[in-house]
């Protein structure tokens, strides 16, 4: 009898000691990897800042609330930012790794890559380009167009070859690709006309409400013989349709 009392007691305080433990084990599991209690997010959600340009950067709670948080960077050559108001400052072209540490909670951390560019967009493995235009002028059939600024569309481009256009990851992994950057029209026109060739689409939110104008005009016109394939994530479309055959 007293052995199995011994043995029930054992048996009592070992599950007991597992309890205990429980919490502490699921918050720090919970704080490894890429801490998802706490994000960073960017005004504007830009990709990228000029030399000699800012960018205000702020960190979120999964709940939505803001948190206040330090901030460092990885190389101050590349980039400044101020520790306490999380404004980044571009100083020359390259990548920057960002760090927010919340105030009341120095185990929750979260970083994110940026770039310090001039340009708008780049073409993959060459250079950056000042304008969409110039990048679509410059790049060759089968290119791909990474966008890390959002874009006000004033005239219409034309795409006559296959192309690739989608909203830049930084580094792997990046979650700010889940948040897609802004292709706004600015005019009465589309913003993109595809005359040839295939343009394959990633990550990028159309905006047809431009200021100043009321009415129904294609995002993006399609002439026959060409093609779009949206088959890239996360494309989303706020606009009408037209093309001499469909569109957006």
């Amino acid at each position: 009898m007293k052995k199995n009392s011994k043995r029930f007691l054992t048996a009592l305080l070992a599950v007991l000691l597992v309890l205990l433990t429980m919490p502490a084990a699921l918050a720090q599991n919970a704080r490894e990897g890429d801490n998802p209690e706490i994000e960073i997010y960017c005004v504007g959600d830009d990709r990228a800042v000029a030399p000699g340009n800012t960018l205000e950067l702020y960190s979120l709670a999964q709940s939505g609330d803001k948190i206040q948080s330090t901030w460092k960077v990885d190389n101050e050559e590349i980039a400044t930012i101020n520790e306490e108001t999380g404004v980044l400052e571009g100083k020359k072209t390259g990548t920057v790794v960002v760090t927010a540490t919340a105030k009341n909670d120095p185990d929750l951390t979260s970083s994110r890559s940026f770039l310090v560019d001039a340009g708008v967009c780049r073409i993959l493995g060459k250079d950056s380009y000042p304008t969409f235009q110039d990048a679509i002028n410059a790049a060759e059939t089968g290119a791909v167009i990474e966008v890390f600024k959002n874009l006000d569309f004033k005239d219409e481009i034309t795409i006559d070859k296959d192309l690739t256009l989608k909203t830049v990851e930084v580094s792997p992994n990046d979650k700010f690709y889940d948040r897609p950057l802004v292709m706004k029209r600015q005019s009465q026109s589309a913003c993109l006309k595809v005359t040839d060739g295939t343009l394959t689409m990633g990550n990028l939110m159309w905006d047809g409400n431009r200021d100043n104008y009321s009415g129904s005009v294609a995002m993006l016109t399609i002439e026959k013989g060409a093609s779009v394939n949206t088959s890239l994530n996360g494309n989303i479309y706020s606009a009408s349709s037209s093309e001499n055959g469909g569109g957006f």
